[in-house]
């Protein structure tokens, strides 16, 4: 049987396919604004977001 896909990967070639070797690459989460964000936050002279507050709300939320 012919198979019409190509055998090296398209999605993450270089990714081994072992869940175990990339489970902590792959599974952050990032909490709060990025280096990106805040360094253009403080160019642009905005005041950080205060983050307790805004966890708080979303809990509320719930």
């Amino acid at each position: 049987m012919n198979k019409n896909f190509s055998v090296k990967r398209k999605i993450f070639p270089t990714d081994s396919g072992d869940i175990s070797a990339n489970y902590h690459k792959k599974n952050k989460v990032e909490i709060g604004p990025s280096k990106l964000a805040l360094d253009e936050w403080h160019k642009a002279g905005l005041n950080l977001p205060n983050l307790s507050k805004m966890r708080q709300y979303r809990l509320n939320r719930i």
